[in-house]
C-alpha cells in the first residue's frame, strides 16, 4: 500500500525543487542602472591621475558628460586637457564645477590608453580621485 501522507509530502517537496530551479536568476545580480546626466556648472569634481607602469605621466585626458561608452574619436569628448605636475605631486588633471551625472574618462599618452566611467551621485564626496593604468 502506499503511504499518502509520504505521498503529499515528496509532491511538495518536488514541486518546491522544480519551481525555484526554474526561477530567473538574472535579476539577482544585474548590474544598477547608471543615471546618465552631467556636464559643468555643479559642486564636484574628478582629479584624474594617468600613470604608466606605475608612474605618474603627462597624458592627454578626455572627458564625455552623460555617458557611459566611449565616444567614436577624440573629437566627440565634451572636454580634454593635459595632465600637469604640481610642485611635489605626481601629474593630474583636475574636472571642477560638474554636476551628478555619468562620465566617461579617456587617458592617452603615445600608443597606450586608459578608460574609465566615473557616476557622481549626490552622496558622493566633493572630489573624486580616478587612476587611470594605461596600457
Amino acid at each position: 500500500m502506499y503511504n499518502y501522507p509520504m505521498k503529499k509530502i515528496l509532491i511538495a517537496v518536488s514541486s518546491l525543487v522544480i519551481f525555484s530551479a526554474c526561477h530567473d536568476k538574472r535579476d539577482r545580480y544585474a548590474k544598477p542602472v547608471i543615471p546618465l546626466g552631467g556636464g559643468i556648472g555643479g559642486n564636484y569634481s574628478i582629479v584624474v591621475f594617468p600613470r604608466l607602469h606605475d608612474t605618474g605621466v603627462i597624458a592627454r585626458i578626455f572627458i564625455k558628460y552623460a555617458s557611459n561608452t566611449a565616444p567614436s574619436d577624440t573629437n566627440s569628448y565634451d572636454m580634454a586637457k593635459t595632465s600637469v605636475t604640481a610642485t611635489g605631486k605626481e601629474p593630474q588633471v583636475h574636472f571642477d564645477s560638474l554636476y551628478t551625472g555619468t562620465y566617461f574618462i579617456r587617458a592617452i599618452y603615445g600608443a597606450a590608453y586608459a578608460d574609465t566611467i566615473i557616476a557622481i551621485d549626490s552622496k558622493a564626496p566633493a572630489e573624486t580621485d580616478a587612476y587611470l593604468h594605461l596600457k
